[in-house]
């Protein structure tokens, strides 16, 4: 029996037995489902987070020029030198510095700005000692145009500080000069400060202002933005859904129709005994064949009350099972004794008489005696048991005959057998049991079917 078979049948018994039971547990887990469905589409689960909506710089750029006030071949007097590797000492001896901080996009930022010329004694690479002068400062705002700081340095000063630091210190110690521009900054999202140095090389004719005086910091607009979780969303058709919606959708969809479903079984009224009855003829299909069973195939009946007892009694006796569906009863033949299984067809009582026992059913059908089977009521056993001496001494007299007894040792026998049934068998029981004993010879004659040609003598 395939396991789809086996599965609705097994379900059909259940709508059978408990329809209704049924048909709410499986309304009631659709509704949920879709209920849960509906909640997961409408109101995916979601998370707070700060997301960066745009991007700003803030930036400080430096510059410097020097302006030609002495005698010089190479440059006119009142020329401005501006951004030089390399400016003269007698013909441009004050150096200009400027430092511009701008916000980009459309942002504006309040600005604090400095230069500051720090002179700075180290020994061996670390700094022991240092000083700071403020050259410059200026606040402003800075929006569509940059806000400007700028200081004049005069280049001779600085350099007899330095002599002056050096002569004191030694030789071993270095003595440097540089210029250090700070912006402190705030805007509406941000605030912070850019720092750059440059370092004031001089020598005897000329000096230069190094390279890095400029800086620039870049932030994010952030806000808080609800979005979706994506550890717990899907999205489907570019809507985002709870997760979970994915399964209880199909879950839903699965207990509605599964409602429907055993709601159209329930209203065939499906008898449960009718159900158990296919179930068991699958379950041991391949213990019974197909045939017809003539009524004086064996001398004696036993009545088995359901059809897994009979496979059992096959199996025991090495038979096989034999379905009359003309006479709608199963067989197996052990020599002399037939083993029947009648079902019980008739619709459960009700509120009427009590249902038949199987065993009296099966007698009664069978046309046979009722005779005790393994299992059966003691009780039961001690009321035949009268019935079955007589019917074994009939056997007896039966076996006698065919051994080629002579007709005289053959009278003998039956008025033994008379005399026996005269304690406790009634006449019509002994004139069963002689017509029973002359069917003995017949016990081979079955007559096999084939299940296909019933099939085409019925068409």
């Amino acid at each position: 029996m395939s396991w789809i078979a086996a599965g609705r049948l097994r379900y059909e018994r259940l709508v059978a037995a408990r329809g209704r039971s049924v048909v709410l547990a499986l309304v009631l887990l659709g509704v949920v489902a879709a209920g849960v469905t509906a909640v997961g589409v409408a109101s995916p689960p979601t998370e707070t987070t700060r997301m960066a909506t745009d991007t700003a710089e803030v930036t400080a750029t430096g510059s410097d020029s020097a302006t030609v006030t002495g005698e010089s071949e190479l440059y006119d007097r009142g020329e401005v030198v501006r951004d030089s590797p390399a400016y003269l000492t007698d013909a441009a001896p004050e150096l200009t510095v400027t430092a511009e901080t701008s916000v980009s996009g459309s942002r504006s930022a309040t600005v604090t700005q400095e230069l500051v010329l720090t002179y700075r004694a180290k020994r061996d690479g670390e700094t022991y000692w240092q000083e700071s002068v403020p050259i410059g400062h200026e606040e402003g705002e800075a929006d569509d145009e940059s806000s400007t700081v700028s200081a004049t340095v005069n280049v001779a000063d600085v350099r007899d500080r330095i002599e002056t630091i050096r002569e004191e210190t030694g030789s071993r110690t270095t003595v440097s000069a540089e210029v250090t521009h700070r912006a402190a900054y705030e805007t509406e999202a941000r605030s912070g400060e850019l720092r750059s140095s440059a370092a004031l090389s001089i020598n005897d004719r000329t000096y230069s202002l190094g390279d890095g005086l400029g800086a620039s910091d870049v932030y994010h607009d952030r806000e808080t933005v609800t979005r979706p979780a994506e550890d717990r969303t899907t999205v489907v058709f570019g809507v985002a859904v709870a997760s979970w919606s994915l399964w209880t959708a199909p879950l839903a969809l699965l207990g509605l129709l599964g409602a429907g479903h055993a709601a159209a079984v329930r209203r065939r009224d499906p008898d449960p005994r009718a159900v158990e009855r296919r179930i068991e003829r699958q379950r041991f299909a391949e213990w019974v064949s197909h045939g017809e069973v003539p009524d004086d195939v064996a001398d004696r009946r036993v009545a088995i009350a359901s059809l897994g007892d009979l496979v059992d009694v096959a199996i025991d006796a090495d038979r096989r099972v034999v379905h009359d569906q003309a006479a709608e009863r199963y067989v197996v033949i052990d020599g002399a004794v037939a083993y029947v299984y009648v079902p019980d067809d008739r619709p459960p009582a009700g509120d009427g008489p009590e249902t038949a026992d199987p065993l009296e059913t099966a007698t009664a059908r069978s046309g046979g005696d009722r005779t005790s089977v393994p299992g059966k009521n003691e009780n039961d056993a001690a009321a035949h048991a009268l019935d079955e001496t007589g019917t074994e001494e009939d056997d007896v007299a039966a076996r006698a005959g065919e051994e080629g007894m002579t007709e005289t040792d053959d009278a003998a026998a039956r008025e033994s057998a008379d005399g026996s049934a005269t304690d406790g068998v009634s006449e019509p029981e002994a004139e069963e049991d002689e017509s029973d004993s002359a069917a003995v010879g017949t016990a081979d004659e079955f007559v096999w079917s084939d299940p296909a040609s019933e099939s085409d003598s019925e068409a």
